[in-house]
């Protein structure tokens, strides 16, 4: 039970995309391997708990 609320309310942003996991929604894979692969070696991971 817990491990499902906690997965539920964060967010995640890799370099200048922004938000590639909504909370409460599901991560965004193809938009996450894009910005990583456009940032090469110079990404930013963002990741947010509520």
């Amino acid at each position: 039970m817990i491990t499902a609320a906690a997965g539920n309310f964060y967010t995640a942003g890799v370099g200048t995309v922004g938000n590639v996991k909504p909370a409460g929604g599901v991560l965004d894979v193809a938009g996450t391997a894009t910005q990583c692969q456009n940032g090469g070696n110079d990404n930013t991971l963002i990741f947010t708990s509520i």
